[in-house]
């Protein structure tokens, strides 16, 4: 038993020790920070030599913490000290552990104890609108004390209310405990007058006119004295005025009782006379062009005793002007006023480039093209019109080769000009092209036939050739030009920018590609090589339609030839420079014998077919035959069709890799039995 008395002693001792654990955190760094009267005393006026009261106060301690307390007020928190007369504040202080707060509240202290408020005079004013405010001027108190004795106390007692309303009947009037009522009367705040500030701008108006408001300033007045500005807030009636008409009665908004007169004066229509009061905005005019009136202010005056401005209602004797016109007559209820105009004649004032022609960038020495140009010409009327470039009468200042220099092309039409920009480019020739082309084909020497086609005719670029055989070359630069030519033309021959060049590298296996072609990050022009070796000549270029000079002097060497036949029973003679071929049998073969032939020769041919209006042009490598003698199959592959078709000519060059070049022209006669081509 005592064991256990012993263990519950332990256990109430452990409880205690957390419940003071737990007070201790939940109070722990919480202390007062203000205090504040929320209550005050029951007692707040009190006699001269009273004693303080704090029954019934309550003070209200706020913590750090943010958590407060309610304390009653004891007299020990304030001095003890008796009353003297006037309006006090009373300071308490609250003491918890070291910290003292205060506060204060207020009380009233008099001299003696009134026993009866008397209102010895009424105020002036007892009459108000809502929303006044009252006034107690002329009003007098007075108080009588429990001894019997009487005081003013006029200038110390207090009023229940300031602004007034409607339902307020009377004010309290208090002094200490006591008070005394003043009768009042307190009326709606209504509107009860409106007055004319400012006159409107006429008040002289002709029978038959309407009353106009403009420039009428307004005021609307409250029965307390106050008013605001009530213009544009006001309706008045709308009927023609008449001679007896002296005022036109205004009205605020829908208070038929808030109205005010504004007088006018009415005279009859007599002795009209029109002036121009404001010119309109615009008096010169192109011949053509219609009169407009905008801006136009007339100035009617009715026998020198009414007047007013007129802009609605106005007629004109005239629409569109002539070159001849001075005046515009106005007229307006049967007066008239001339208007004075100028009008001039119809000319240009400047023209624009409305569309640039379709060419701005040109090579050096190349000549102006307008094709596009389209030019936009702008009147002194304002319209606008356009012309093209093959308008009669457009001239242009550049009509020859331009120069690197230009920049503008001044366009001219009826005496104005505008200006059309434009850039010219230079064109840098390659003296070096003529080694570089011959150094291009003869690296074509290590592919000759190194590829097979079969009997099938294979094409390959130059891009796919270069891949397997890097040392091969096919184009050479031919100038430097930041501009990609249209057309290129070599030796009489024009190429456009997809012309292609076939180059036969050796069993049914040919380069196809451009014959040239514009690198636009290098600005640079190159074409093909076999192209500048063959078709040259004296050296003439032309990019576009400027015709340049390259150094060529096409292939190195004179080629000897010393024999041309023909196997079977065909024949071949030479007339007048010329070889007349008869061709009995498609697989005859042409032999041309050279002078110094070896088996080792890598030959290079031209052949240039002309066959009724088609003309052909190829190239290609070869050998000599096993006689040494180059080898031509005029009717190579040929069916009975050819044979229909007729004969051709052919043009063969032939350059020998050091040892020349020879030109030879065929005239074939194609007489071959149908029977032997298939």
């Amino acid at each position: 038993m005592k064991s256990k008395t012993k263990l519950l002693l332990v256990v109430l001792l452990l409880a205690l020790a957390f419940t003071f654990v737990l007070a201790a955190c939940d109070g722990k760094d919480a202390t007062p920070v203000s205090i504040e009267v929320t209550k005050a005393p029951d007692r707040s006026v009190y006699l001269v030599d009273d004693y303080l009261d704090v029954s019934g106060g309550i003070l209200t301690v706020t913590y750090s913490n943010g958590k407060t307390k309610e304390v009653p007020m004891t007299q020990d928190m304030v001095m003890s000290d008796k009353m003297t007369v006037g309006e006090k504040k009373i300071t308490v202080t609250y003491t918890e552990g070291e910290i003292k707060l205060t506060s204060t509240w207020d009380v009233k202290v008099y001299t003696k104890f009134v026993t009866e408020l008397v209102l010895v005079s009424k105020p002036q004013k007892v009459s108000y609108v809502a929303g006044q405010t009252f006034d107690p001027t002329g009003i007098s108190v007075k108080a009588v004390y429990r001894d019997g004795s009487e005081e003013d106390v006029t200038a110390g007692v207090a009023y229940n209310k300031t602004v007034l309303s409607a339902e307020d009947e009377f004010i309290v009037v208090s002094y200490g405990e006591r008070n005394v009522k003043v009768d009042i009367s307190v009326a709606e705040k209504t509107l009860y007058a409106l007055t004319v500030k400012q006159a409107p701008e006429r008040t002289a108006y002709v029978v038959g006119e309407k009353f106009d408001a403009t420039g009428l300033v307004l005021t609307a007045q409250y029965n307390d004295g106050t008013s605001f500005d009530a213009t544009g807030q006001f309706t008045f009636s709308d009927v023609p005025l008449t001679s007896e008409t002296t005022f036109v009665e205004v009205t605020y908004k829908n208070y038929t009782d808030v109205v005010c007169n504004v007088p006018v004066s009415v005279y009859e229509k007599e002795g009209l006379v029109l002036t121009v009061k404001t010119s309109p905005a615009k008096t010169v005019y192109v011949e053509g062009q219609t009169f407009d009136p905008t801006g136009l202010v007339l100035y009617a005056s009715y026998g020198g005793k009414v007047g007013f401005d007129v802009t609605e209602g106005i007629s004109f004797d005239k629409t569109a002007l002539s070159i001849d016109d001075t005046a515009v007559v106005a007229t307006w209820e049967g007066a008239s006023v001339d208007i004075p105009v100028t009008v001039v004649a119809k000319a240009i004032n400047r023209l624009t480039v409305k569309t640039q022609p379709s060419k701005t960038v040109y090579i050096e020495g190349e000549v102006f093209d307008p094709a596009g140009l389209v030019i936009g010409v702008q009147w002194n009327d304002e319209s606008e019109t356009e012309i093209d470039w093959q308008e009669s009468g457009l001239v242009f200042n550049k009509t020859e080769a331009l120069k690197l220099n230009d920049s503008i092309v001044v366009a001219s039409y009826s005496g104005k000009t505008v200006n059309i920009s434009i850039r010219v480019v230079a064109a840098t020739l390659n003296n070096d092209i003529d080694d570089e082309a011959v150094a291009a084909v003869e690296s074509a020497k290590d592919i000759y036939n190194k590829y097979s086609g079969g009997d099938q005719k294979t094409y390959k670029t130059f891009a796919e050739v270069k891949a397997d055989y890097a040392n091969f070359e096919f184009y050479v630069k031919l100038a430097d030009v930041s501009l990609a030519p249209q057309t290129l033309t070599i030796g009489g021959t024009q190429y456009d920018m997809d012309a292609t060049v076939i180059l036969s590298i050796g069993n049914n296996v040919f380069v196809r590609d451009s014959v040239w072609f514009w690198d636009d990050e290098s600005n640079e022009l190159y074409v093909s090589a076999i192209v500048v070796l063959f078709e040259a000549g004296e050296g003439k270029v032309k990019m576009n339609d400027v015709e340049m000079q390259i150094a060529v002097d096409a292939l190195r060497g004179s080629l000897s030839v010393s024999n041309v036949t023909i196997n079977g029973s065909s024949t071949v003679s030479q007339n007048e420079g010329k070889y007349d071929v008869t061709l009995k049998n498609g697989s005859d073969m042409l032999k041309i014998a050279y002078d110094g032939a070896e088996t080792s020769d890598l030959i290079i041919t031209r052949k240039i077919i002309v066959k009724g209006d088609q003309t052909t042009v190829s190239y290609g490598f070869t050998s000599p035959e096993s006689d040494l003698a180059l080898g031509y199959y005029p009717q190579w592959g040929a069916t009975a069709e050819d044979n229909e078709s007729g004969d051709y000519t052919l043009t063969y060059s032939v350059y020998v890799f050091g040892k020349g070049l020879v030109e030879l022209k065929f005239n074939i006669d194609i007489d071959i039995p149908q029977a032997k081509l298939n």
